[in-house]
């Protein structure tokens, strides 16, 4: 009996237990409703592209109308309360902010004079009366929301360079704003690195438009605005280095070296600058309930198991792992810069930082989802983003075990669980971007042109 060739086919796939194209087509159809972001994504067309400008606005729109409503039932906190605001009126009236105790003052000079011009701007008849410090500290949060806007807008921009616009450049953009973690927790618990945002993020569009000399000197006002950004700088030097040479960078190099020495290295003949930012960050350590680094380790843990852990050696912990991380990164860039774009040698510098960082916090996190939402990887950023939220959760229930379902939570071995959820949100992030320059930029070098006055 004669068997046609396509019966015999299938029946030797069987037998051999190799699966028909049918069946293969039917899992992927089964498959692709959970799992095919892609597919979706492009099925919306043209009609998200033209509309996500008027969504992002509305979204704008409502999350500032909802934080505005926040703003004024809260407080912004100690740190704003009793050192950002003081200190910056303080310079207002031509003091030296850090003529005061060094822990009300253990921040670089540019950001007291971002927050003073703020205040200057919002509250300039209230800054004489300490009783309307309530009024400036809800003026400063307001701003906060437009330094918030404007760093979703940056975002927005940038992923309609590169990745065309549409629902992967909305929703990252959009995440900034209405991701809590990122949006309140900022505002609520007032961390100045709210105005430090837009800085980096309009380096990164420079950076991503070519335009190396502009956003190279931005990345380092970010980086003397608050100090995360630090190692990021020297990252970015490296890879144009490596892409156009030592010639062609030097100019960048001797101009972001002088922004970084005006800001953060000239203010050392301000009187009590070293004892803010030196002696005090030295110094100020956790205690196992205060902070979610994973030094927690360090500063609870082991204390709470009899072994007493010194100041000096923490700080060397921290010193030296960072170091160690950065050596690693900077050799990576080094050899691979030709596959690698200035996001990615941003994020990583940020990563290095935030990984063995001595006091960590949400806000500190943020500084590094501003490269991962403009990375362009939509899943990714999703991801991660969900983590961050977790993260951020824990620290909430951390701090306020009262309103927590887990009552632990607020020991120092619940502190040190939600840092275990932070780190592992630092080394995805690395993750991420190691692997994006292997499976993205590797196989499709950016074609990058020679620096000129144009790319300045």
């Amino acid at each position: 009996m004669r068997i046609s060739g396509g019966f015999a086919q299938k029946k030797l796939n069987r037998d051999r237990n190799i699966p028909s194209p049918e069946s293969c087509q039917s899992r992927e159809t089964l498959f692709s409703h959970g799992l095919d972001f892609d597919g979706w994504i492009n099925r919306l067309g043209p009609a998200s592209i033209r509309l996500s400008p008027l969504i992002l606005a509305i979204i704008l729109v409502v999350t500032g109308l909802r934080t505005y409503q926040l703003i004024h039932q809260t407080t912004g906190g100690d740190d704003l309360l009793l050192s950002d605001i003081p200190k910056s009126i303080m310079l207002l009236h031509g003091r030296d902010p850090y003529s005061v105790q060094p822990w009300s003052a253990p921040y670089p000079l540019l950001l007291f004079v971002v927050v003073a011009s703020i205040i200057q701007v919002t509250s300039s008849s209230l800054v004489q009366s300490s009783a309307a410090i309530a009024v400036v500290d809800q003026n400063v949060r307001v701003a906060g929301i437009f330094a918030s806007a404007l760093v979703s807008i940056i975002i927005f921009l940038s992923l309609r360079f590169r990745v065309g616009g549409g629902i992967r450049a909305l929703v990252p953009a959009s995440l900034f704003v209405t991701l809590p973690a990122i949006s309140i927790t900022p505002l609520y618990w007032f961390h100045s690195d709210i105005f430090g945002y837009p800085i980096l993020a309009l380096s990164l569009f420079l950076l991503t438009r070519r335009h190396y000399f502009a956003g190279t000197n931005m990345l380092a006002a970010a980086a003397i605005y608050k100090v995360h950004p630090i190692l990021t700088l020297p990252l970015v030097l490296v890879w144009l280095a490596r892409r156009h040479g030592l010639k062609e960078t030097l100019p960048v190099v001797i101009t972001s070296t002088t922004v970084v020495s005006l800001g953060l290295i000239l203010p050392f003949m301000v009187p009590g600058y070293t004892q803010a930012m030196v002696s005090f960050n030295l110094a100020n350590t956790g205690t196992g309930t205060n902070t979610f680094s994973i030094l927690n380790l360090l500063y609870g843990i082991l204390p709470s198991l009899g072994f007493k852990i010194a100041t000096t050696i923490a700080d060397g912990v921290w010193i030296a792992s960072t170091a160690v991380l950065f050596v690693i990164i900077l050799r990576i860039v080094w050899r691979h810069a030709d596959s690698m774009d200035p996001i990615q040698c941003v994020l990583l510098g940020l990563t290095v930082w935030l990984i063995p960082l001595k006091m960590l916090f949400t806000p500190y996190m943020v500084w590094a989802f501003i490269p991962i939402f403009m990375l362009g990887k939509f899943r990714q950023a999703i991801f991660l983003a969900g983590i961050l939220q977790a993260a951020d959760t824990l620290a909430y229930w951390s701090y306020f075990p009262i309103y927590s379902p887990i009552l632990a939570l607020g020991s120092v071995y619940g502190f040190f669980i939600t840092s275990l959820v932070y780190l592992m949100l630092s080394v995805l992030t690395l993750r991420m971007a190691l692997k994006f320059r292997n499976t993205e930029t590797l196989a499709r070098p950016i074609s990058v042109p020679q620096l000129s006055p144009l790319a300045y």
